[in-house]
């Protein structure tokens, strides 16, 4: 799996620091190291995509579950919770970008038409 950051915005970004991480395997106590990419972006212009790290999983897992947080040079912060599932063969991803203070209002949110719901139709996030 390959991750990346996309600007969906008309508006160019910059000074983005970026942390992704497998949550199934940050330790109790982390003291770095676990992250799967760290990065700064000096700048994304409008509609463009900057790769960021990857991961290598086994053909055996069928579903992972990924973090990301990222702060922006004016100072705004995000959570995102990316969720990976294996269906007929196909990964299929939800996505959830919530804004990093005490709203924590979800800013973006994509799912993949396949990405299996649960009984309320939602993702079990």
């Amino acid at each position: 799996m390959r991750f990346m950051m996309e600007n969906v915005s008309k508006y160019p970004a910059y000074d983005i620091n970026v942390r992704v991480w497998d949550i199934e395997n940050v330790p109790k106590a982390p003291t770095g190291g676990y992250e799967i990419a760290i990065a700064t972006i000096p700048s994304l212009p409008p509609g463009t995509v900057q790769p960021l790290g990857s991961v290598e999983v086994q053909p055996t897992v069928t579903a992972k579950k990924f973090g990301s947080q990222f702060t922006t040079l004016l100072g705004d912060a995000f959570f995102e919770t990316i969720e990976a599932q294996r269906v007929n063969g196909e990964w299929c991803f939800a996505i959830r970008i919530s804004a990093a203070d005490v709203t924590g209002n979800v800013v973006f949110r994509s799912v993949d038409p396949d990405f299996p719901l649960n009984k309320d139709g939602d993702v079990d996030w």
